[in-house]
């Protein structure tokens, strides 16, 4: 079922239906699938000796000090 639930398209709600399991069980597994296997592609990247990239969110900051213009003296 969990394989099912990875192939495109597949409703888990349905497929969860079908099997006669509770569809937040079925998602749980599938997400612990999904972590596993980004576990492991991280452990063969750090066993080739690469460090795995991450992409952030962008931080919009607001200054708390306008800013002043500087006289030259």
């Amino acid at each position: 079922m969990i394989e099912s639930c990875l192939e495109p398209g597949v409703s888990v709600a349905g497929l969860a239906l079908e099997h006669g399991v509770n569809a937040n069980q079925l998602r749980n597994w599938v997400a612990r699938r999904r972590r596993g296997q980004e576990q492991e592609r991280s452990a063969h990247l750090r066993a080739a000796g690469l460090i795995p990239v991450v992409k952030a969110a962008s931080i919009a900051r607001a200054s708390s000090v306008a800013a002043r213009p500087t006289r030259g003296t």
